[in-house]
């Protein structure tokens, strides 16, 4: 990712502070939550082209028995350790056994969210609750080797949260 990419992704995610929590929406200052803003903020930058989240219920977390948030960004991000860069996604577990929390790393130990119960938000990273557990951290396929614009904008059958969609 470039810095002026990386600039960019600050902005964009800036722009979502104080969206409302509201589960499978993805609608600016109307609501979002967090696996939808991570898409929305990446897009807008240039990345995960194409990607759909397909609607789940809000539960599905609790009853699944694949790690489908885990599954669906291995199929676009190579798995990272710190130190993380601007726009590497992070993956908690909040209830259950599932991770099915997500947020995008902004520098100098925080990240933004969208997390039931307020609006998008920074979030240090140290002071985030002991009952989110982190799981991984996920930067985009290409984002630290070339700029925005290559195969990932091409996608046409992608895949998030296990299960296929066709974007035409």
């Amino acid at each position: 990712m470039t810095e002026q990419e990386r600039r960019r992704l600050i902005e964009e995610a800036e722009s979502w502070l104080g969206t409302p929590y509201w589960y499978g929406a993805s609608l600016k200052s109307i609501g979002v939550d967090c696996s939808h803003l991570v898409v929305a903020v990446l897009q807008e930058v240039g990345y995960l082209r194409g990607v759909v989240i397909p609607s789940l219920p809000p539960d599905w977390h609790l009853h699944a028995r694949r790690e489908l948030l885990l599954e669906g960004l291995r199929q676009h991000c190579d798995e990272v350790r710190e130190p993380w860069q601007v726009g590497d996604i992070l993956v908690y577990r909040k209830h259950g056994a599932m991770a099915n929390h997500c947020g995008l790393y902004v520098g100098d130990g925080r990240f933004v969210h969208a997390a039931s119960g307020g609006p998008v938000r920074y979030e240090k990273v140290s002071r985030f609750p002991s009952r989110h557990r982190f799981v991984a951290a996920f930067r985009v396929r290409g984002a630290d080797k070339e700029p925005a614009g290559g195969a990932l904008q091409e996608a046409g059958d992608v895949v998030l949260y296990g299960r296929r969609e066709v974007v035409v």
